[in-house]
């Protein structure tokens, strides 16, 4: 059996084998590794966790909080012990033996936990945010932290659930405001999907989604004038307002020559002001501190109407992606 390190190391190159990153990885423990970019001299940080479809995957695996967990919570008990608040839908099994098979169970009860894709939902927000707890501040020497969460449940690959339901749960679900406002840059997600094994960094999967969105809202918005609805600068700028009212942190804004850059995640969007091109580009790291943040450069407060019209329109739509859109790990 791989020890713990081991299996983390094998969950972080399955993300950056993708991005070919010229770094040093060194084992620490909060976070879990540092890398340092060798072209830049800059390091990042990158915690690990896994995911299961409910907390009686990790519980499971912890044999002593299980047999005690059994232990308080046996429906043969004389006095029934409070129920545990922290384990939703959780309870313990009496196992009948089979009186023909000698041997067939070691122990006479077991945990068993509902599966309900709501409780998943939780399970997952609450994971995120244990971890981002622990980074209100960067670790001093950092530029920032990435969080990697390797997803061990099966509930995400069920073949009717597409990737655009798979954002319509995420929206609809508190797991939205966790994802945007974590104290993480990015947020990678490996996981089994109905199109396969993906990774899919969360942040930028909701910006992304969010574009999509609006790109459509933008389009057929008839309070919009038509040489604003062409220029793709107007277009950014009210995107980026939009995004503010929806309560995404951590937007960074800064320019190079002709171009600017819109920056969430691990990603940046590239792109002329005076084009109608954008150019979608992912950093292995960059010194935040030098960038601007987008709550500090835009007044969106003063542009509540649109947020309004937007989430009007918002409600009724749905993003359709490509699968070129996602990173295939098989």
């Amino acid at each position: 059996m791989k020890r713990q390190k081991d299996e983390e190391i094998d969950i972080l190159k399955e993300v950056y084998q993708t991005q070919k990153i010229n770094g040093n990885i060194i084992k620490n423990e909060t976070p879990d590794f540092i890398i340092i970019d060798k072209e830049k001299n800059l390091k990042i940080g990158i915690e690990i966790t896994t995911l299961y479809d409910n907390e009686l995957g990790p519980i499971s695996s912890d044999e002593k909080f299980a047999k005690k967990f059994i232990a308080n919570h046996r429906p043969d008990l004389k006095k029934k012990n409070k129920k545990n608040k922290r384990f939703k839908n959780m309870w313990v099994a009496k196992i009948e033996k089979n009186p023909y098979i000698s041997g067939s169970v070691n122990t006479d009860y077991t945990i068993v936990q509902s599966n309900d894709f709501g409780d998943f939902l939780d399970f997952f927000d609450k994971t995120i945010n244990r971890k981002s707890e622990h980074y209100h501040e960067n670790p001093k020497g950092l530029e920032f932290v990435n969080l990697i969460i390797k997803n061990k449940g099966g509930l995400l690959s069920n073949p009717k659930l597409d990737m655009t339901l798979f954002y319509n749960f995420i929206r609809k679900h508190g797991l939205l405001k966790t994802i945007i406002n974590s104290n993480f840059q990015e947020i990678y997600f490996i996981s089994k999907f109905k199109m396969g094994k993906l990774l899919i960094p969360l942040k930028w999967f909701v910006f992304f989604s969010e574009f999509l969105i609006f790109s459509k809202f933008w389009k057929q918005a008839d309070f919009v004038k038509e040489s604003m609805k062409s220029n793709l600068n107007d277009k950014i700028n009210n995107f980026i307002i939009i995004l503010l009212h929806l309560g995404f942190n951590n937007i960074y804004l800064y320019k190079e020559d002709e171009f600017k850059y819109i920056m969430f995640g691990n990603k940046y969007i590239k792109f002329h002001p005076h084009e109608n091109t954008l150019k979608e580009v992912t950093f292995f790291t960059v010194e935040l501190t030098k960038l601007k943040k987008a709550e500090n450069h835009f007044n969106y407060k003063d542009y509540y109407f649109l947020f309004i019209k937007y989430n009007e329109f918002r409600n009724k739509v749905s993003p359709k992606f490509k699968d070129e859109d996602f990173i295939k790990l098989d």
